[in-house]
């Protein structure tokens, strides 16, 4: 488990995350998840061509504010062994969904499956 995080937006945390989370699973071959939680403004999705997907609304915001059970892991068709749990929707309060404790089960049910 890996977080990338900064003290202002506009850094490149996310830029850093999903080259991170590239490199990880082209060099190791295992399979790397990447969890969007860049709540305020959330961009991978947008990167990766994921935006668009029937799934856009549903994510790790869901998750974390417990209004949709639904996992959107989207498998990225130019990485084979790199997947993205997207952000979704916008959270209705981005600092009390990153201090869910829905967090740690969301890591725990991501260490199962993925390397």
């Amino acid at each position: 488990v890996l977080g990338v995080t900064s003290a202002v937006q506009g850094e490149g945390v996310s830029t850093v995350a999903l080259h991170l989370a590239r490199a990880a699973a082209a060099t190791t071959f295992k399979r790397v998840l990447l969890v969007e939680l860049s709540l305020a403004e959330p961009v991978i999705a947008g990167r990766v061509g994921a935006a668009e997907s029937p799934l856009s609304g549903a994510g790790a915001v869901s998750l974390l504010e417990n209004t949709d059970p639904t996992v959107p892991v989207l498998r990225l068709v130019s990485d084979a062994d790199l997947f993205l749990l997207p952000a979704g929707r916008l959270p209705q309060n981005a600092s009390r969904s990153a201090r869910s404790p829905r967090l740690a089960d969301m890591v725990t049910a991501a260490r199962a499956e993925f390397d």
